[in-house]
């Protein structure tokens, strides 16, 4: 235990080209094991099994504003940053704890007794004690990521993690999906219990995952004195072009969540697919990104966030616009419809993240970057919780067709916003020494 413990807690001033290289082959361990895990909390799995456990329209939005508004706990991470100063450790036990919390989610098909109404609403908070740890290192992972990355490389790294983690979270989210429905169609008194052992598995993935977090070095960061909130956080703010970029994502994120959050509810209940095929769709357009993602992170590194935006952005937004009409689609329309959004899902994903870390500066990057994704989840958290809340009123919108087209036309005005923020030209350079 102490050995585990002063591995936690050690820093060291810099790092060495091999240290740098190393660090970036466990950078990309974690992102094959820990992605995974991130996916399961927005993938068609959990929303399936909140289902299964009679949750309703209001409670499948609430999982997304869970997600989404934890982000608050990255004030936490952020003060436990200023605070004490090690990373490494922050990131190891916020991940570690939050991880663990989906054992008792996994194991509540066991507890007896435990049935609609109640099963539901005891997910949802165990969920919401998981996302709240999970949150709370954000802060100091995208500090010690930023030092860890090259800025030259920091697409095609970001891209690697992307391609390896979201492949596997395809292949057990496939299979997972297969078995659930055929343990449903076997027994379905007991097909709860398919969920905790694919839960199980995701589970272990992501533990070894933290595993990775933990043989990663750390830079030494040098104490600061404890500011106010209000100091702490106003930086950003006062920052002209990284306000016009605050912008642009809290209306982006609005937009694209205002759809996405009940992609796998519609699928379910709306146009009647299994949970087999909700899975299948899911992975088709997984599958195709994982092809995409190294494509637009060179596109990224040699051009521009803004350049991708340009080309993904309004493809996106086009099939959230044809989202409604999806049922009365040829299967070839299909297709290519899913195509688009297998392309446009890996450029934006991609573009939208590495824009914050371009523009934040490294020596307040954990400052910068817990803003803009406390903005970001805050705008998310809220658009699923409006829709959820509209789609129960049928006077107001009768079902969620209208809910995709307002997710369209504002995401083209976020676009419009996009265009307002400078970005830096791509570098030629590596300014932490390592050869790109």
């Amino acid at each position: 235990m102490s050995r585990f413990i002063q591995r936690l807690l050690r820093t060291q001033a810099d790092l060495s080209e091999s240290e740098s290289e190393q660090a970036i082959r466990w950078l990309i361990v974690d992102g094959a094991c820990s992605l995974p895990m991130v996916m399961l909390q927005g993938g068609p799995l959990l929303v399936a099994y909140a289902v299964a456990l009679g949750g309703s329209t209001w409670q499948v939005g609430l999982i997304t504003t869970i997600i989404h508004t934890s982000h608050l706990m990255q004030l936490v991470g952020l003060y436990l940053v200023k605070l004490i100063a090690r990373r490494r450790a922050i990131a190891v036990l916020g991940a570690g704890t939050s991880r663990l919390l989906w054992v008792p989610i996994l194991l509540m098909p066991f507890v007896p007794g435990l049935q609609a109404p109640l099963a539901t609403p005891v997910l949802l908070a165990l969920f919401f004690m998981s996302a709240l740890f999970g949150a709370t290192p954000m802060a100091a992972w995208n500090s010690w990521y930023k030092d860890l990355v090259p800025t030259g490389r920091f697409g095609r790294i970001t891209g690697t993690r992307w391609m390896l983690g979201v492949g596997l979270a395809v292949v057990l989210t496939l299979a997972a999906g297969q078995g659930v429905t055929h343990w449903e169609n076997a027994a379905p008194d007991t097909a709860l219990y398919a969920y905790s052992i694919v839960f199980g598995v995701f589970v272990l993935l992501g533990m070894t995952g933290v595993y990775a977090i933990y043989r990663l070095p750390e830079r030494t960061l040098v104490k600061q004195p404890m500011p106010s909130l209000w100091n702490l956080l106003t930086p950003p703010f006062r920052d002209p072009n990284f306000r016009r970029l605050l912008a642009f994502c809290s209306t982006w994120h609005f937009a694209a969540h205002l759809a996405t959050a009940f992609f796998t509810y519609y699928i379910l209940k709306r146009i009647g697919l299994s949970t087999s095929d909700a899975t299948i769709l899911w992975t088709v357009q997984q599958v195709g990104s994982i092809f995409t993602f190294r494509f637009w992170g060179r596109v990224i590194d040699r051009t521009s966030c803004k350049r991708v935006f340009a080309i993904c952005g309004p493809i996106l937004l086009l099939c959230f616009a044809l989202w409604p009409v999806a049922p009365m689609l040829s299967s070839a329309t299909a297709v290519w419809v899913l195509l688009i959004v297998i392309h446009g899902t890996a450029g934006v994903t991609l573009a939208y993240g590495t824009f914050a870390f371009k523009l934040a500066p490294r020596e307040s990057a954990d400052t910068y970057m817990t803003v803009f994704g406390l903005v970001g989840a805050v705008a998310a958290g809220a658009a699923p919780l409006l829709a959820g809340w509209l789609f129960k009123k049928p006077e107001s919108i009768p079902n969620l067709d209208g809910v995709f087209i307002a997710a369209a036309v504002l995401g083209g005005g976020a676009l419009l916003l996009l265009k307002r923020v400078q970005e830096p030209a791509p570098a030629t350079g590596d300014p932490s020494g390592v050869s790109s």
